[in-house]
């Protein structure tokens, strides 16, 4: 984008679809311009990457990964038409396919066993041929990361975690001046 860089964008209305139990701080989020534009650049790299569309945000506790992944949302959650979809993910797999299915309107079997029922949530998505942001919060220690990632499709997904061995682009937050 040719967007002033030194500046953070506007908060934009989130898509129809949407899961987003926060709102923005609007002007009030000061401090983290270079990292909200980290994040977008980790987003939409060129497609030789191997999960394209992988964001991590890490940082011990209590730096601002979940404000700033909210701010994102609200600032670039419109360029998402088929919806934007904040899991709360230390809750777990079932938690995840519950949070994402029922904002999106998507049927999932849920007597299938639990790795079907994420192929079932991904393929719906990916059925609307739409871009999607899927914002995992807090994801936990010790917890392989792939089985929650989409393989395919049109999807971004953001990752906050504390952990710093995920290996995708990621957004390390300082600590604010």
């Amino acid at each position: 984008t040719t967007a002033d860089r030194s500046k953070l964008p506007p908060v934009h209305p989130l898509p129809e679809r949407h899961r987003m139990p926060y709102h923005s701080l609007g002007d009030k989020f000061v401090g983290r311009v270079a990292a909200i534009w980290d994040l977008y650049d980790s987003l939409f790299r060129d497609s030789t990457t191997v999960l394209q569309g992988t964001g991590v945000v890490s940082g011990t506790g209590g730096l601002g990964k979940t404000q700033l992944v909210i701010e994102y949302a609200h600032r670039f959650g419109s360029a998402y038409a088929g919806g934007v979809y904040w899991v709360t993910a230390d809750l777990g797999m079932v938690e995840m396919i519950t949070q994402i299915s029922v904002a999106a309107g998507i049927e999932v079997d849920t007597k299938m066993e639990e790795a079907a029922q994420v192929t079932q949530l991904w393929h719906g998505l990916n059925s609307r041929n739409l871009p999607c942001l899927v914002i995992l919060d807090n994801f936990p220690e010790n917890v392989a990361l792939r089985p929650y990632l989409p393989t395919t499709g049109r999807l971004h997904t953001i990752i906050t975690t504390r952990r710093q061995d995920l290996g995708h682009a990621t957004v390390r937050l300082p600590v604010l001046s």
